[in-house]
């Protein structure tokens, strides 16, 4: 019959499913635990070989692989749509990027291909500056012009 867990006994078969979720759940978590600090790394380079990769992360060539692995298959999730059934998704990557792995060489690519309105911003501000100091120095020469 149900009951409710006794918390301070150790030995209580009622915790034993939540002892087994937690158990689970860390083993995600130390799997997962680098993975921001890979994608971090791998947004800084267009191509860079393994073994300086390895280096950047203080580890060796074969655990790193192990952990690029990881990254591309727990970055994959099913991405839905507002309108359609929660299943009738699609598998895409939410990391941003993707990466392959050619003769000990990462190659990289940056997913987000959208136009980057910050970078653009800045450059018409840049723009704007000059013609700004352009014309200051026209009207200050003798003549106006």
């Amino acid at each position: 019959s149900p009951s409710v867990p006794d918390y301070d006994s150790p030995s209580d078969s009622n915790l034993d499913s939540t002892k087994l979720q937690l158990e689970l759940f860390m083993n995600e978590v130390r799997q997962q635990i680098l993975l921001p600090e890979i994608r971090s790394y791998l947004q800084l380079y267009r191509a860079i070989s393994l073994s300086k990769l390895a280096r950047l992360m203080n580890t060796d060539e074969s655990t790193f692989r192990s952990h690029l692995l990881a990254l591309k298959h727990k970055s994959w999730s099913e991405v839905g749509h507002p309108e359609y059934p929660p299943l009738a998704g699609e598998f895409r990557s939410v990391a941003g990027i993707d990466f392959y792995i050619d003769k000990d060489i990462v190659h990289i690519a940056d997913l987000d291909v959208g136009v980057k309105y910050g970078e653009y911003f800045i450059a018409q501000i840049e723009r704007l500056d000059d013609y700004s100091i352009a014309l200051c120095s026209r009207s200050q020469r003798p003549g106006g012009r």
